[in-house]
């Protein structure tokens, strides 16, 4: 499990992770998909849908307020 958590977050390769967790490669990386379908069977309804008019209107707002008017969403890549 730490080794799937660790893959998912930080993006670390497989490979790198079964040097800490002396695990195969193939076990974490098949663990971290297993991990990924769970989040998504599990939240994807809550996480993974439409916003309502008031969180569109909302995000709208400030993403005006931070330069990006007429933009619902945006990934600065840095978070």
């Amino acid at each position: 499990m730490v080794a799937a958590v660790r893959v998912i977050a930080y993006g670390e390769a497989a490979s790198r992770a079964d040097e800490h967790m002396r695990l195969s490669g193939n076990v974490i990386a098949q663990s971290a998909k297993l991990l990924i379908e769970y989040i998504v069977e599990r939240w994807g309804s809550t996480y993974l849908r439409r916003p309502i008019q008031e969180e569109l209107k909302i995000s709208m707002e400030r993403n005006k307020e931070r330069g990006m008017s007429g933009c619902m969403g945006f990934l600065d890549c840095c978070h």
